[in-house]
C-alpha cells in the first residue's frame, strides 16, 4: 500500500484555503420510535389492520410527519430509510382452540409494499407471538408508510403493547 500525501487543501475556485472557521458538521441522522401503549383488542381478520403507534419515544423529523391519529408516516425528504418494526399478538380469547396464523406488513401508499413475517399461534390456551422485521427502502417525499397486521385464520386477535409489545422505527439513512 502507498502513502496518501496532501501538501494543499483549496476552496472549488482553487483561489485559496477553505474557511473551517465554523468547524465541520456531519449531517444527524433524523429519526423516529413510536410504540403502542394500549393493546387492540379484537382486530379482525381478513383485513389489513394498520396499527396506530401512540406514544412517541424520540422524534428527530423537523415536522409532523407520523399522524398518530391515522397510524401513517408522511416522508418528508426523498432519501434511503430504514425501516423497521416489531408486531406482538395473541388470540383475543386465551381459547387457543385452533391454529392461527398472522401476516405483518408495511404498507407503501396503501398498498402492500413488503411482508416482514408471518406469526402462529397453536392451538392450546392463550398465547402471544411476536416478530420483527427490517428494510431498507429509497422513498420518496410524500410518500405514506404504514404498518399493517392481516390476520389469515383467526376471527378476532389483538394487537398487543407492552414493554414487550409493538412499535416503530423508521430512519433516514442518506
Amino acid at each position: 500500500m502507498g502513502t496518501l500525501k496532501v501538501d494543499t487543501i483549496t476552496d472549488e475556485a482553487g483561489s485559496g484555503a477553505p474557511d473551517f472557521t465554523n468547524g465541520l458538521t456531519r449531517p444527524t441522522p433524523k429519526s423516529m420510535l413510536y410504540r403502542l401503549t394500549s393493546t387492540v383488542v379484537g382486530a379482525t381478520s381478513g383485513v389489513n389492520n394498520t396499527i396506530v403507534f401512540d406514544d412517541v419515544v424520540f422524534d428527530t423529523f423537523e415536522a409532523a410527519d407520523y399522524n398518530e391519529s391515522t397510524g401513517i408516516f408522511t416522508v418528508p425528504e426523498t432519501g434511503l430509510y430504514t425501516i423497521t418494526n416489531r408486531v406482538a399478538i395473541d388470540d383475543n380469547n386465551g381459547s387457543g382452540d385452533s391454529i392461527s396464523r398472522f401476516i405483518n406488513r408495511m404498507q407503501l401508499d396503501g398498498s402492500d409494499y413488503t411482508r416482514f413475517n408471518d406469526l402462529r399461534l397453536d392451538a392450546g390456551g392463550l398465547q402471544t407471538a411476536a416478530a420483527s422485521g427490517t428494510v431498507t427502502v429509497s422513498l420518496t417525499a410524500g410518500d405514506e408508510i404504514s404498518i399493517a397486521v392481516f390476520g389469515i385464520t383467526a376471527t378476532t386477535y389483538n394487537i398487543a403493547s407492552g414493554v414487550a409489545g409493538s412499535w416503530l422505527n423508521i430512519t433516514r439513512i442518506a
